[in-house]
C-alpha cells in the first residue's frame, strides 16, 4: 500500500476561515477557540490539539455549558482532525483519530442543522483525504463520492469556495494509484479537476498527481499513457520556475528511471516499449526549468514582497517570504553541492540519444554540459561520455578529448574503457574484476592473432586477474585452466609470463581437485624454474602447495613427501607467509605418520614455531589452530623420568591453560574454525572444578550461538558447531555425574536443557535445528566411534557392544524422528534440509529391510525438493543428487528410472558448461553410475564408469562400481581383475582392500577355472588371495578401527572356509610338492 506524504490541502483553509462560527462570548470557551485559531496559524499543531481536547471535554453532553455551546463541537472536531493530520509524517500520522474526527464533526445528530455546523459536509471531503493519505484509496473514494453527491445541502459559502477541482485531482490520483489501477477513470476525474472551475488545486497535489500517474505508468509498463496525458495537458506541470522549485528532484527522479527503462527495453529488443518510455523521459526533462532561472524568479518575488510576512497566494500555491528565501537557501546549497539539476536533465537527454545512435545530438548535449556546467560532481562521467560519442565522429578529436579526461581525471573509473595500455596496471592495483574484463575485451578485439604484441599481455592478465578472483571465488579458478595451458602451449617460454602462468595453473588445479594433474604441473615448475632465492614470489607457494598435494593424494610414500616439502620451505622461506601454515603441516605429519609412532615432541615443536611465526604475520587463523594442536597433544607427551604423575598432569594442565588465554587473548574472532574447538578443551580442562567449568560452560554456549548465527545468515552449517554441541553434551553429561556424586541426567533433563540453550529463542527454529543436527552427528561419531571387543567369543562384551550400539541406533532414529515431526523443510535453511535428506537415505541404503523405510525415502524426497526448486540455491546440485538417489532407491522401476533421467540430464547440462566443473561432473557420474548398477543396466553403467576412471584412474566407489558393473554383465574375468588391483593397491587400506579381496575370491571361487600347467586353479587362487592378505594385516589388527576389524574378520572367515575344501587342499600339497622338487634339482 502506498503510503502519502503529500501535505495537507492549504486551499481548504480559505473555506474553513469563511465557514469559521462566531467566538463564543462565554469568557473560558472563547479563549479555548481564539488560542486554538492563533496556535493553527502559528503551525503549533501538537499545542492546539491540546486546547481542542480541553474544549470538547468541556462541551461534552452532560456538562453545564453543552446546553450553551455543544454547536460549538462540529468546529473543533473538525479542527482535531486537521490537528491529528499535521502532527507526524508517513506511518506516525494518527489517520484512525483524524478520521474518528472528522467523523464526529460529519455525524453531529444533536446540532445537525447545517448553519450551526458549517463542518458537516467539508468534513466527508477530510475523511476522504485522510484515507488517501494512508494509501486506503477505496474508502476515500466512497468519502468522496458522498461529498460530491450532498452539492444541494452544502453552505453557501463552501459552495463558492468550491473545493470540487481538489477533490477530483485526489479522486484521480485514488483512480490511479490502486492496486489493479483504473487508468481510465483517473484520466476522467484529471480532465474534470482542471475543467471544473473552483478553488485552485493545491500545487502539492498537483504534482502528486502527475508524480502517481507516472509512477503507476511505469508500474504497469504503459509510459504512453502518461505521457499522452501530460502530452495533452501540458499546463498541470507548467507551473513557472517558483512553483516548481521544490518539486524538481522528485520528477528529475521519474524522469531517469522512465531512461533507464527505456534502456532496459533497449536492452531486450523491445523497441516500441524502449521508445514509450524514452519519450516519457525526454518529456519530464522538459519540465525542469534551469536553476538559475527559478532563483532569479524567486529572488525577484521576494524583493517585490519586501517585509510582507503574510502567505500570498499564487495558484494552487501559498508561500511567503520565509518559505521563500529557504527555498532559495536550499538551492544553493545544492549548487554549492554540485547537484545541478537543469544538467542532469540535459545529461539523460544526451543518453537517451546515446542510446538511439544519434551520436551527434548526444555529443552536442555532452559538449553543452562540458562548456556551462564542467563544475558538475559527475563531470568524469560527462567528459567520458563526450570522448566516446566525439571518438566516434571524428577519431583524431576524440584522442585529445581522451588525453584531456585522463589529465583531469589520472584515476578515472573510465580508464580500462580509455586504453587496452592499462591492462598491467589494473592487476598492480588489484582490480582484478576490471582487468579480467578489459582483457576479454582486448582478446575478442584481437580473434585469436597471437603475433600481435598485445596478445600475450591480455591471454596473461586474463589468467592473473582469474587466479585472484579465485581466492573469493573458486569458480574462478576453473576458468583459468584451460586459458593457462593454451597459453604455454602459444608462450612456453616467454621471459615475462611463463613462469606465473604456470604457477597459477598448478595451484588452481590443486584447489579444483585435480590433484594428479597439480602434482605434475607444479613438479615441472620446480624443474624450469629452480631456485631457493627468499624474495622469489613462487616457490614458496609451489612448494606449500605440494606439501597440500601429496597429503591429500593419499598415496603410499606421499606423506614422507609432504613433510619433505614443509622441510624445504622451513629451512630456505623462514620469512615466507607460508612459513606459519608449513610448520603446522609439518606438525600435523609427526604426530600422524603414515608408519611408526607419532613423533609428539617434534609435533609440539612445530606447531610452537607455527604460532609464532603466525602472530608475527597477523596470520590469526593459522595462531589459533597451532595453538589448539598445541592444547590438544600436551597431554600426549610422555611425562619426563621420576616425575610423578601428578605433578605430569598439574604442568600439563598449566601448559593447556596458557594455549588457551594466548588464543582467547590474540586469536578469537567470528568464525574462527579453533574457537569452538578451543571452547570445547576449557570444558575439558575444567571439568573437576565446579565455578570454572561453569564459567567455561556458558563461555562455550556463548561461542556456540555466535558461531550458529553466523552460519544462519549465510545459509549454511558450520560444521564445527555440530561437533562442538556434541562434545558439550557429553561434557555437560560427565560433569553432572562428577558434581552431583554420580547422578546422571535424564533424558527428559537433557532434552530440556537444549530445548532452553542460553541465546537460542524457542522461535528460532534454523538455530534450534543445527543444535538438534548437532546432537544427531554426535550419535553418529560415538556409534562409530565404539571400541569392539577384542575377542569376538567374549559373548558378554559383544552383547554389550552390540546393546551400545542399538541404543544409539535408536537415539538417532528418534532424534532424526523429532527433528522431522518439528522442523518441517519451509523451517530449515537448504543445507539442513539436504542433510536431512542425506541422512534419511544414508538410513535406507544402509538398511537389510529397505521396504521398512519407505516412509524415510518419501520424506527425504520432501526436504530435498524444497531445495531442488530454489534455483538460486548453493545446494541445488547436491539436493538434485539426492533426489536421483531417493528415487533410485524406489521398488518402482520407474522412479530408478526418473532419477537415471535426472543424472543424465545433470550430466549433460555440466559437460555443457563453458568451463566444466570436473569435481561437479564427478558427482553427477558418480550417482548416475549408481542408479545405473540398481535399475540393472550394467553396459551403460559400465561406459560411464571407465569415462569417470580416465581422469581419476584411482578412485575407490568408482572402481568398485566398474567391478559391479562387470560381474552384472558376466565378465567375470575383469571383475575379478578390478578387485584384485584394489586389493593390490589399496592393501593398507584395510576399509578398501579387505572388501576388494573378499569379492575378488567369492568372483574366482565362482568362475572354478581348473589349474593349467603352472598356472593355480581359481579355487586355490581365492585361498591364496585371502591368505595372503590375513598374513600381511594380522599383526595390524589391535590398530585398525571397529569397522575394519569386522572386514578383516569376513576375508578370514572365507579363507577358513575354502581351506576345507579337498580340491584346494590336494592342489595345495601337489604344488609343494612340485616347490620342494624345483628346490632340490636347484641345489643339485
Amino acid at each position: 500500500m502506498t503510503m502519502h506524504t503529500l501535505a495537507s490541502a492549504s486551499a481548504v483553509l480559505a473555506i474553513a476561515a469563511a465557514m469559521a462560527p462566531m467566538v463564543c462570548q462565554a469568557q473560558a470557551p472563547g479563549n479555548y477557540q481564539q488560542t486554538v485559531v492563533k496556535l493553527i496559524e502559528a503551525r503549533n499543531w501538537t499545542k492546539a490539539l491540546e486546547e481542542i481536547d480541553k474544549c470538547i471535554q468541556a462541551f461534552s453532553p452532560g456538562t453545564r455549558l453543552y446546553t450553551q455551546f455543544g454547536n460549538q463541537l462540529g468546529w473543533f472536531y473538525y479542527k482535531k482532525g486537521e490537528c491529528l493530520l499535521n502532527i507526524g509524517q508517513g506511518d506516525q500520522v494518527n489517520y484512525d483519530g483524524a478520521l474518528e474526527a472528522f467523523e464526529k464533526c460529519a455525524e453531529d445528530k444533536e446540532f445537525s442543522d447545517i448553519v450551526k455546523n458549517p463542518f458537516r459536509f467539508l468534513a466527508l471531503y477530510k475523511m476522504g483525504e485522510t484515507e488517501f493519505k494512508r494509501g486506503n484509496y477505496e474508502d476515500a473514494l466512497k468519502f468522496f463520492t458522498e461529498y460530491l453527491n450532498r452539492k444541494g445541502q452544502r453552505p453557501k459559502a463552501e459552495l463558492d469556495a468550491n473545493p470540487q477541482p481538489i477533490v477530483h485531482n485526489l479522486m484521480s490520483q485514488c483512480y490511479i494509484s490502486k492496486e489493479t489501477p483504473d487508468i481510465e477513470k483517473g484520466m476522467e476525474y484529471l480532465r474534470k479537476s482542471m475543467a471544473t472551475k473552483g478553488e485552485p488545486i493545491p500545487d502539492n497535489y498537483v504534482v502528486g498527481g502527475v508524480n502517481n500517474l507516472v509512477k503507476t505508468a511505469m508500474r504497469i509498463d504503459r509510459p504512453e499513457v502518461a505521457f499522452n496525458v501530460l502530452s495533452e495537458h501540458p499546463e498541470v506541470l507548467d507551473l513557472g520556475a517558483t512553483r516548481i522549485a521544490m518539486y524538481v528532484p522528485a520528477i528529475l527522479n521519474l524522469a531517469v528511471e522512465a531512461g533507464n527503462k527505456g534502456r532496459e527495453a533497449a536492452q531486450a529488443n523491445d523497441m516500441k516499449k524502449a521508445n514509450n518510455y524514452n519519450r516519457l523521459a525526454l518529456l519530464m526533462y522538459g519540465f525542469i526549468p534551469t536553476m538559475q532561472e527559478i532563483k532569479g524568479e524567486i529572488s525577484g518575488i521576494t524583493k517585490s514582497l519586501g517585509a510582507l510576512k503574510a502567505p500570498i497566494r499564487d495558484g494552487g500555491a501559498r508561500y511567503n517570504v520565509d518559505q521563500l528565501q529557504n527555498t532559495l537557501k536550499k538551492y544553493d546549497e545544492w549548487i554549492a553541492g554540485k547537484k545541478i539539476f537543469d544538467a542532469f536533465s540535459l545529461a539523460g537527454t544526451a543518453n537517451i540519444y546515446q542510446g538511439y545512435g544519434s551520436m551527434r545530438t548526444a555529443r552536442a548535449a555532452y559538449e553543452l554540459l562540458e562548456d556551462r556546467y564542467n563544475q558538475m560532481e559527475d563531470r568524469e562521467t560527462y567528459l567520458f561520455q563526450l570522448a566516446m560519442t566525439t571518438y566516434q565522429i571524428d577519431p583524431t578529436r576524440g584522442e585529445v578529448i581522451i588525453n584531456k579526461h585522463m589529465k583531469d581525471f589520472p584515476e578515472s573509473k573510465f580508464k580500462k574503457d580509455l586504453s587496452a595500455f592499462s591492462l598491467e596496471r589494473l592487476i598492480t592495483d588489484r582490480k582484478f574484476a576490471e582487468a579480467l574484463e578489459q582483457a576479454g575485451k582486448v582478446l575478442a578485439q584481437l580473434q585469436g592473432d597471437t603475433k600481435n604484441p598485445h596478445y600475450a599481455m591480455a591471454a596473461y592478465v586474463q589468467i592473473a586477474a582469474n587466479f585472484q578472483l579465485g581466492q573469493e571465488n573458486r569458480k574462478y579458478f576453473a576458468n583459468l585452466i584451460e586459458p593457462a595451458k593454451a597459453f604455454l602451449k602459444d608462450f612456453p617460454d616467454h621471459p615475462n609470463y611463463s613462469k606465473p602462468a604456470l604457477f597459477f595453473l598448478g595451484s588452481a588445479e590443486s584447489r579444483t581437485g585435480y590433484i594428479e594433474d597439480a602434482i605434475k604441473t607444479l613438479n615441472s615448475f620446480m624443474e624450469k624454474y629452480p631456485t631457493t632465492d627468499p624474495k622469489d614470489p613462487y616457490m614458496p607457494n609451489v612448494l606449500f602447495d605440494q606439501v597440500y598435494n601429496y597429503y591429500i593424494h593419499g598415496q603410499e610414500g606421499d606423506k614422507a613427501k609432504s613433510l619433505e616439502f614443509c622441510d624445504r620451505i622451513i629451512e630456505s622461506y623462514p620469512d615466507h607467509a607460508v612459513m606459519a601454515p608449513a610448520l603446522l603441516m609439518k606438525g600435523n605429519l609427526l604426530v600422524q605418520p603414515e608408519k611408526g609412532d607419532p613423533d609428539v615432541p617434534g609435533a609440539l615443536d612445530a606447531y610452537q614455531k607455527s604460532y609464532e611465526a603466525a602472530i608475527a604475520k597477523k596470520n590469526k587463523a593459522t595462531a589459533g589452530e597451532a595453538l589448539y594442536n598445541l592444547a590438544s597433544y600436551t597431554n600426549d607427551l610422555k611425562p619426563a623420568e621420576g616425575t610423578k604423575p601428578e605433578d605430569d598432569a598439574a604442568a600439563k594442565k598449566a601448559k593447556i591453560q596458557e594455549y588457551s588465554s594466548k588464543f582467547w587473548a590474540e586469536c578469537d574472532m567470528e568464525g574462527h574454525p579453533f574457537s569452538l574447538q578451543m571452547g570445547v578443551i576449557d570444558l575439558q580442562l575444567n571439568n573437576k572444578d565446579k565455578a570454572a567449568f561453569d564459567k567455561a560452560i556458558k563461555h562455550l554456549q556463548e561461542l556456540i550461538v555466535r558461531e550458529a548465527n553466523i552460519a544462519q545468515k549465510q545459509n549454511r552449517i558450520n560444521p564445527q558447531v555440530e561437533r562442538a554441541v556434541g562434545s558439550y553434551t557429553k561434557e555437560l553429561i560427565e560433569s553432572y555425574k562428577t558434581f552431583q556424586d554420580g547422578k546422571e541426567l535424564s533424558a527428559d533433563e537433557v532434552k530440556q536443557h537444549f530445548d532452553n540453550f542460553p541465546g537460542v529463542s524457542r522461535d528460532n527454529k534454523t538455530l534450534r535445528s543445527i543444535l538438534m543436527m548437532a546432537v544427531i552427528g554426535e550419535y553418529e561419531n560415538m556409534r562409530s566411534n565404539l571400541a569392539r571387543p577384542k575377542d569376538m567369543k567374549d559373548k558378554q562384551a559383544v552383547d554389550k557392544y552390540n546393546n551400545d550400539r542399538q541404543k544409539l541406533t535408536q537415539a538417532v532414529d528418534r532424534s532424526l524422528f523429532v527433528m522431522r515431526d518439528e522442523f518441517k523443510p519451509a523451517d530449515l535453511t537448504d543445507y539442513a534440509c539436504t542433510w536431512v535428506g542425506d541422512k534419511l537415505i544414508a538410513g535406507v541404503e544402509s538398511s537389510p529391510n529397505r521396504s521398512a523405510k519407505e516412509q524415510d525415502r518419501l520424506d527425504a524426497i520432501t526436504y530435498y525438493q524444497k531445495v531442488a526448486d530454489n534455483k538460486n540455491s548453493e545446494f541445488r546440485a547436491q539436493a538434485s543428487l539426492g533426489l536421483a538417489r531417493a528415487y533410485g532407491l524406489s521398488s518402482s522401476a520407474s522412479d530408478v528410472a526418473k532419477g537415471v533421467e535426472m543424472m543424465q540430464q545433470a550430466l549433460e547440462n555440466a559437460r555443457k558448461q563453458e568451463v566444466p566443473d570436473r569435481r561437479a561432473i564427478g558427482e553427477v557420474q558418480s550417482t548416475l553410475v549408481k542408479l545405473l548398477l540398481q535399475k540393472g543396466s550394467y553396459k551403460e553403467a559400465l561406459t560411464e564408469a571407465q569415462d569417470y576412471l580416465t581422469s581419476d584412474r584411482n578412485n575407490v566407489p568408482m572402481s568398485n562400481m566398474q567391478a559391479e558393473a562387470y560381474e552384472g554383465l558376466g565378465d567375470l574375468d575383469n571383475a575379478i581383475l578390478t578387485y584384485a588391483n584394489l586389493y593390490n593397491t589399496n592393501i593398507a587400506r584395510v576399509s578398501v582392500s579387505a572388501p576388494a579381496c573378499e569379492k575378488a575370491m567369492i568372483l574366482a571361487w565362482k568362475r572354478n577355472k581348473p589349474a593349467s600347467g603352472t598356472t593355480k586353479s581359481d579355487k586355490l587362487f581365492a585361498y591364496d588371495l585371502g591368505e595372503g592378505f590375513i598374513r600381511k594385516m594380522k599383526g595390524n589388527f589391535d590398530m585398525m578401527s571397529g569397522d575394519d576389524q569386522d572386514k578383516f574378520r569376513a576375508v578370514e572367515k572365507l579363507v577358513e572356509q575354502y581351506r576345507s575344501d579337498s580340491s584346494v587342499q590336494s592342489e595345495a600339497k601337489e604344488r609343494r610338492r612340485i616347490n620342494a622338487e624345483l628346490e632340490r634339482n636347484k641345489n643339485r
